[in-house]
């Protein structure tokens, strides 16, 4: 299944540089987009799932199939720590 991921990040966040080298490690392609340079996108997630922390995932599967959907995974929400953030993205990508 073809898959994009896009973390929402800040370039002074110490958890959105870790997050990044720990998806780097397990191999995992995303774009990276700054909250202030992507900040209508970031609205957008952000009216989504009712948060505005970072680091914020959002990943589309199946792009451009019929069956394409995108799903959100919020910090305090969906996940805790950048450790439990990656083991969903594994779950969701694999």
């Amino acid at each position: 299944m073809k898959h994009e991921l896009i973390i929402y990040t800040m370039e002074d966040c110490s958890h959105c540089q870790d997050f990044k080298k720990l998806l780097n490690e397990a191999d995992i392609s995303f774009y990276d987009r700054d909250i202030y340079e992507h900040n209508k996108e970031y609205d957008m997630y952000c009216e989504i799932t009712g948060t505005e922390y970072v680091p914020a995932v959002m990943l589309i599967k199946n792009v451009g199939g019929k069956d394409e959907s995108t799903h959100f995974f919020a910090p305090t929400k969906d996940y805790e720590t950048i450790h439990e953030a990656l083991d969903i993205i594994k779950k969701n990508i694999l």
